[in-house]
């Protein structure tokens, strides 16, 4: 006997905030990208505190060679508050900080290609073809500003309408 699926109201509602969200940002990129910036900030801020926290632990356990950490966790805080007070900076260092992140990716990407093949899974053109694809175009987000501005509100956009309309399905 199957379980009957009742209706789930909290996915419905965090579907159609999803939807109004991803509209906001394809709406207003400008905005949806300085508030990213701005999230970014907050969240280097945090994470160097969580690191400075993270050395005391260390400390607690012996370990006295933390000199990286405590020059990271300072990096975080910094670039933060920077970002959260100077929008030009953050949108900066979040373009920078995503178009690197691509491009490791891709190629990581395209080096599992060469496992694929080993194991022969016939992925291995297809994963090979976009691990270029995204070579190229995180290259040109490292060129181009713009492209990259554009490029993160579009998969945000995409993201929060695929993630709406999954979370709508989802509550009936």
């Amino acid at each position: 006997m199957q379980k009957q699926h009742e209706f789930d109201g909290f996915s419905l509602v965090m579907g159609i905030l999803s939807l109004i969200l991803a509209y906001v940002v394809l709406v207003n990129p400008g905005v949806a990208l300085e508030s990213l910036a701005l999230l970014t900030g907050i969240f280097l801020v945090l994470n160097g505190i969580f690191r400075f926290a993270g050395r005391n632990q260390m400390r607690a356990l012996g370990i006295t060679n933390t000199g990286w950490l405590m020059f990271t966790a300072i990096i975080d805080i910094v670039a933060g508050v920077w970002a959260i007070f100077n929008p030009t900076f953050g949108v900066t260092l979040l373009w920078i900080i995503l178009s690197v992140a691509f491009l490791f990716d891709a190629i990581y990407a395209l080096w599992l290609t060469r496992f694929f093949k080993v194991m022969g899974k016939g992925s291995h053109w297809f994963t090979m073809i976009l691990a270029v694809i995204g070579i190229i175009l995180a290259i040109l987000m490292l060129l181009s500003p713009a492209f990259a501005a554009l490029m993160i509100v579009s998969l945000l956009g995409m993201y929060l309408m695929v993630n709406g309309v999954i979370a709508i399905l989802n509550a009936f």
